[in-house]
């Protein structure tokens, strides 16, 4: 990743995410690429409308559009019905149609269908309970700096499991972020993910008798769900947004950061020493076999470091104020993800990398214990490997000088522990 002009890099844009959802008709193709285009041309007409009747920039792919208005960014995306159907569409050997799932089809109906109803029911959870949403972003703040990011523990799994114990009133009601706050970690320290399951009852959709026969169906072959298992009223006891992540080892790490969190608050409390309570928020380096150090100046979301100590201006709300040279900001461009993403991509096998995405400067990467494994040698374990002795061995030394040409520009130093 070569970055000409580093100085130059702009602060994060996230686009605020939107669905606009389409009535059925059978006059949509029955083609999904003249479907395709069809959203797109869509796409095309309302940016014309939008600068045309209201003055309003917009940005238009393939896939979305995004809309400048009053100083944010809105992702919009058409759903179709009929085109996850389509998607799920095949024809076997025999020339028979058949429709199966696949991956890109079940992200399509998680994202467009089952994530909208979510959103309007935390919007709902939201109204009755003012603290739920500073006390979710409290959460995320905390396992951010734990290391641990999106990819491991979605925000929506987070947003999720907060929402249960307000639905559920597992505790007293917390009136403030921080009491939503520690509830959760006293709840996350002491869940069994492997016994139990997290019941998100949105006003009440689901009876007594689904719940019953849910929680029977997952006892009998548990290894059959995934681990964290959370029943809602709009994905028919899939469990769709923990199907892949977090994973055991994820669940048992959060666990143990959240008692060792809560003693850390008790001493905390003991000793008067509201001061303290920050490092809960700052992440800890000890026990990585590598770190990764990248240059500040080319993250994006550097002013959101708790330690952000630069001259320059942390991220402030300020009031919009239209001018006649508005244009779109570079929307969703951060390039420590992308490199995050293309690091895990390529060695996802031999190590595991954590991240603070809340401005963090430094991946940490551990080693996969079974790399350091010497095998007999095939062609198939070539890859960032050596021989000696006919025998093929984990070479460190080059996949680490892989991270600094994966990183070139961004990375600024690497460090091994």
């Amino acid at each position: 990743m070569q970055i000409k002009k580093p100085g130059l890099i702009p602060r994060y844009v996230q686009p605020i995410e939107c669905v606009l959802q389409l009535e059925h008709s059978s006059k949509w193709p029955s083609d999904l690429e003249a479907l395709c285009h069809i959203k797109t041309s869509f796409y095309l007409e309302i940016s014309k409308m939008l600068k045309k009747d209201h003055k309003i920039i917009s940005h238009v792919t393939p896939d979305f559009i995004d809309v400048f208005f009053e100083g944010l960014v809105f992702r919009y995306r058409l759903s179709i019905p009929k085109e996850i159907a389509l998607m799920k569409k095949m024809s076997t050997e025999t020339g028979l149609t058949c429709y199966r799932e696949s991956l890109e089809s079940a992200h399509m109906e998680t994202s467009l269908n089952i994530m909208p109803k979510v959103m309007g029911a935390l919007k709902g959870v939201q109204s009755l309970y003012p603290s739920y949403g500073p006390g979710t972003a409290l959460i995320k703040r905390w396992l951010r700096s734990q290391l641990i990011d999106d990819y491991y523990f979605p925000d929506i799994v987070v947003n999720l499991l907060n929402a249960s114990l307000y639905i559920n009133n597992v505790f007293i009601q917390s009136n403030t972020p921080q009491m939503s706050f520690l509830k959760f970690l006293k709840f996350f320290s002491e869940f069994d993910w492997n016994l139990q399951t997290v019941l998100v009852n949105f006003n009440d959709d689901i009876t007594n008798e689904e719940i019953s026969e849910l929680e029977s169906k997952l006892q009998q072959n548990r290894a059959g769900y995934p681990p964290l298992y959370i029943i809602m009223p709009f994905d028919q006891g899939l469990s769709v947004f923990t199907k892949y992540v977090p994973t055991k080892e994820i669940l048992n790490r959060v666990k143990q950061l959240a008692k060792e969190s809560l003693n850390f608050v008790n001493n905390i409390i003991i000793k008067q020493n509201c001061v303290g309570i920050k490092e809960l928020f700052i992440p800890n380096f000890d026990g990585y076999n590598v770190l990764i150090h990248l240059r500040p100046l080319l993250n994006p979301r550097r002013h959101e470091q708790i330690l952000f100590t630069s001259p320059e201006n942390r991220i402030v709300v300020e009031k919009y104020s239209p001018g006649n040279d508005d244009k779109l900001p570079i929307v969703d461009f951060n390039p420590v993800e992308k490199y995050l993403t293309t690091l895990r991509n390529n060695y996802g096998k031999y190590a595991i990398f954590f991240h603070d995405s809340f401005g963090g400067n430094t991946i940490a990467v551990l080693w996969n214990p079974k790399v350091f494994e010497t095998v007999d040698f095939k062609v198939s374990r070539v890859n960032a490997g050596m021989l000696v002795d006919g025998k093929i061995v984990f070479n460190m030394e080059a996949v680490i000088e892989d991270f600094y040409i994966l990183g070139k520009d961004l990375v600024k130093t690497i460090d091994k522990r």
